[in-house]
């Protein structure tokens, strides 16, 4: 029962860290990608010039 529950408790870390670095990379892409529409005006509305 304790290693079950030890088992659990180090699961929801490992859960809680990967996603904390997946929020951290999903706010580093973003960064990223609005520095790019910055630089490139045309990547802001793709849709507009694929069409």
């Amino acid at each position: 029962l304790y290693y079950i529950m030890y088992l659990g408790h180090f699961e929801l870390l490992l859960l809680y860290k990967c996603f904390y670095y997946a929020t951290n990379f999903h706010k580093i892409i973003f960064i990223m990608h609005f520095s790019s529409v910055l630089k490139e005006p045309s990547l802001a509305h793709p849709k507009k010039y694929m069409q």
